[in-house]
């Protein structure tokens, strides 16, 4: 009797991440038994360097007013002469293509980092709600979300730079409340609660009911875990923020 070999399902990377944003669950049941993540990436790294020189003027911009608010606050630049510190500030305003190309290069660090702990965040969640879902799958699934979550985030929040000019944006905490979200709703917030308000926006919520999702439909973790880690993961994101926020001018 011939036996025949079954053949692990492809998937369609390009359709999956194009409905992670029109139809979720539909790409996270491809995710399941397809776990591909490289149309992803490469959609998410796009968006993010177009975003990113599409802010560019404006970060420059904010960049100025980032360093004075540091010269003025923080003890680490206590001991620079003035001469030092206008350098430093021509240097922020002005960087040279190296500094530009680092730029660009943390961006996408930044992407496989935020991938990799929402991966880790997410296994810990399908552990703790018994799911079945593996790394591998979890990892293509949080690179799938990152392109909503990150990459459209950035290249929006680039169109919202370009549209409200550079000039519109007197510190780098002025980028983060350009972006919808809780800070729109209490201005006069600063410092931890403002930066930690930055945190809270449409994009990041839509992480959070993707993640939510990702648990449900990948890991069939059932009851209060899949919405409690997402929640967790949230809120731990902006409270990174916060605690940045005397460095930014939050």
């Amino acid at each position: 009797m011939a036996f025949e070999r079954a053949e692990a399902p492809k998937g369609d990377g390009l359709k999956t991440t194009l409905d992670i944003v029109v139809a979720p669950k539909d790409a996270f049941e491809r995710l399941r038994t397809a776990p591909t993540w490289g149309w992803a990436c490469a959609i998410a790294i796009v968006l993010l360097i177009a975003g990113y020189f599409m802010q560019r003027p404006a970060q420059l911009h904010a960049a100025i007013g980032t360093m004075q608010h540091m010269m003025a606050t923080n003890s680490l630049f206590a001991n620079m002469t003035d001469a030092e510190k206008q350098k430093a500030i021509e240097n922020a305003a002005h960087p040279g293509p190296v500094a530009t190309a680092f730029g660009v290069i943390g961006v996408v660090v930044s992407l496989f980092f935020a991938v990799l702990i929402n991966s880790v965040a997410l296994l810990l969640g399908n552990a703790l709600g018994r799911g079945t879902a593996s790394f591998r799958q979890l990892w293509a699934g949080s690179m799938n979300v990152a392109v909503p979550t990150f990459g459209l985030n950035y290249l929006i929040l680039g169109a919202i730079c370009l549209i409200l000019g550079a000039d519109h944006f007197v510190n780098s905490g002025d980028l983060f409340r350009a972006v919808p979200g809780l800070a729109m709703l209490f201005p006069s917030s600063h410092g931890f609660i403002g930066a930690f308000l930055f945190g809270i926006n449409v994009f990041t919520l839509w992480g959070f009911v993707l993640n939510a999702t990702m648990l449900r439909v990948v890991g069939g973790v059932k009851g209060a875990v899949a919405w409690i880690v997402p929640l967790v993961v949230l809120v731990g994101g902006a409270l990174l923020i916060g605690s940045m926020a005397s460095f930014y001018g939050g």
